[in-house]
């Protein structure tokens, strides 16, 4: 195989409504789209900078893929992609989501070159069974949430995980309605790093009366010792998101496990290689991981990520995503992979083809 060509462009496309959380409030996407050919054969992949996740932006990403078009073009085959990796691991570390984009495109014209799925080439299990997903909640006045939970309810989810405003009557009174509205719900919480102090966050988590499943990201990036002590105060393990972008950050929860989920999501973590290391040694350690997704992505990442979900079933308690055209006004495939009934997803429905990662792109005007 001869790479001939590599493109990388931004894409905006616009939510059906806004999505808000204590770092950040989106109304459109903020995506980075890499087309890697070979004559005439295209591969597509998908990458999201977060400035408040990994430090990136769509102008750092689309200069970190310009500035090494010479290395990508000299990619031929699966083995130089991971002797790439494995000799790049501090480049990838500062653009993870941009690296992600071109990694996923390179994998899917791999892929179709040769007639495999993408799952093949790298070494996973073949897509099969059902996916459910998480029902997300954002910070949402008393009568939006109402309403949104309506929908989610008449779909059938259980699963959920709400975003925390940090006003605890409004945050209050938003769990007590789901817990009444879905009696059976099991539910998370994201706190998007509300907190400074982990007496201050373990006190608003016990006042709010609920046992849940874990409470993500609640004090500083990083603060992991201050995270372990709020665990231990609640009894609930913390889902470490912002503060677990690499392989290295094991070196920070190795010893305790029983305090920590890993939210996995395969653009902050620098595309599917290294989140089959993480997913690797989280296996080794008994860490279990849910499965996450970038606010806004397209099913490029939704379909990459259920590689990973599909592989590591019996780490996975949890599963973001999927939410297609739900959220966006149009999305960048002619099938948007979108959860149905109960917010399941059968993988026999998103098989439009099984080279790379099977999918029909088009183009977005």
């Amino acid at each position: 195989m001869l790479i001939s060509s590599c493109h990388f462009n931004s894409i905006k496309i616009p939510f059906r409504e806004s999505f808000k959380h204590s770092s950040f409030k989106r109304s459109e996407t903020e995506t980075i789209l890499s087309i890697v050919k070979s004559k005439d054969i295209a591969g597509y992949g998908e990458g999201c900078p977060r400035k408040y996740v990994t430090n990136e932006t769509i102008k750092s990403s689309l200069l970190f893929l310009n500035e090494n078009n010479t290395d990508w073009l000299k990619l031929n085959n699966f083995e130089d992609l991971v002797n790439w990796v494995a000799l790049n691991r501090t480049l990838v570390d500062k653009n993870p989501a941009a690296f992600c984009s071109f990694e996923l495109a390179l994998l899917d014209l791999i892929g179709r070159i040769n007639k495999k799925s993408a799952e093949s080439i790298v070494g996973l299990k073949e897509l099969d069974g059902n996916f459910g997903y998480t029902a997300v909640l954002g910070i949402l006045s008393q009568q939006q949430f109402s309403s949104q939970v309506q929908r989610y309810s008449k779909i059938g989810f259980t699963d959920f995980k709400i975003k925390l405003s940090g006003k605890f009557q409004l945050d209050n009174d938003n769990i007590r309605h789901l817990n009444t509205t879905i009696t059976n719900s099991r539910i998370r919480l994201d706190a998007n790093n509300l907190w400074t102090n982990w007496r201050s966050a373990a006190d608003y988590i016990k006042r709010l009366g609920f046992d849940f499943l874990g409470v993500e990201e609640p004090l500083a990036h990083g603060d992991f010792e201050g995270m372990q002590k709020f665990s231990n105060s609640i009894n609930t393990p913390i889902i470490l998101d912002e503060s677990f972008l690499r392989f290295e950050h094991f070196k920070h929860i190795k010893s305790s496990p029983k305090n920590w989920l890993i939210n996995l999501r395969i653009s902050k973590m620098g595309g599917i290689l290294r989140s089959i290391e993480i997913a690797n040694q989280a296996e080794n350690l008994g860490l279990s991981l849910i499965i996450g997704t970038q606010v806004g992505e397209t099913s490029i990442l939704t379909r990459a990520a259920l590689s990973i979900a599909n592989h590591y079933r019996d780490l996975v308690i949890a599963q973001e995503g999927a939410f297609g055209t739900y959220l966006l006004e149009k999305d960048i495939t002619e099938d948007p992979i979108i959860f149905g009934k109960d917010g399941a997803l059968e993988s026999s429905s998103i098989t439009t083809n099984s080279y790379g990662w099977g999918m029909n792109i088009r183009t977005l005007e």
